[in-house]
């Protein structure tokens, strides 16, 4: 590759090897204890607030290894940012946006009846699966799944299998407020191990990371007290467990 702008050797992997001014820019430096920009004493790192001689080489050595440093320096490389591909005179170019950032925010687990075979349909093989209860967790309350919920699984090519379900959470206050809950996303993974899934017995020895299951969730309610919920979004990862689905949703914010 073609050396990037103030590097001194093309881009190999490793961090390059900058210029000392570069180096020296991601610290804030610090004398007799307070905080000052000066050409002496100590540095700490922009990228991580920890302390490091004014002494190049080492600064160099740390800067190699910063994880904060390291996401910064990958977005300076032109393929690694969207905005490069951009033309200059676009406001998408040079505009900056916030990440989106994901906490775990409540887990479901969802008993099922056996799966329904509807057939083969427009986009692939259908089935229904019919919630007969469970119980949800998490930082804003907790309490039951109703029965009745309905997932709906269409299966396309390699059994990859699009989910689209809808449950009826209550919470357990002693007035309990009922939120809806939809969840779409995929179900993937190696055929054989997707074989294996389709049994609920010898579901049960799938560990959950030999597949994915990764949905989107929205929660929407009438009651005041968890109106919140109402504007959330949540991604979350699933699991199934013989007659029992379970999933984590984590809120992005």
């Amino acid at each position: 590759m073609g050396r990037q702008p103030g590097w001194s050797r093309p881009y190999d992997g490793d961090m390059p090897r900058h210029i000392d001014q570069d180096v020296h820019s991601a610290f804030v430096e610090f004398r007799n204890g307070s905080k000052m920009m000066t050409s002496a004493g100590w540095g700490a790192v922009l990228h991580c607030n920890q302390v490091r001689a004014k002494n190049t080489s080492r600064q160099r050595e740390h800067l190699m290894v910063c994880p904060g440093y390291q996401s910064v320096l990958k977005e300076k490389i032109p393929a690694n940012n969207l905005r490069h591909q951009f033309d200059e005179d676009d406001v998408a170019s040079s505009l900056a946006l916030p990440t989106p950032s994901l906490t775990l925010d409540f887990r479901m687990s969802i008993r099922v009846k056996p799966k329904l075979s509807i057939g083969t349909a427009n986009f692939g093989r259908e089935s229904w699966i019919s919630c007969v209860g469970g119980q949800w967790a998490g930082r804003f309350g907790k309490g039951i799944l109703l029965p009745g919920g309905q997932d709906k699984q269409t299966m396309v090519k390699d059994m990859a299998t699009r989910i689209d379900a809808s449950y009826l959470l209550q919470t357990n206050d002693e007035q309990p407020a009922l939120i809806t809950c939809k969840v779409k996303g995929w179900w993937t993974g190696d055929r054989d191990v997707m074989e294996r899934l389709q049994d609920p017995v010898a579901a049960d020895n799938v560990a959950a990371h030999r597949y994915l299951f990764r949905v989107v969730i929205e929660l929407e309610t009438g009651d005041e007290r968890y109106a919140d919920v109402n504007t959330g979004l949540w991604v979350g990862s699933g699991c199934r467990r013989g007659a029992e689905i379970v999933y984590d949703a984590h809120r992005v914010s």
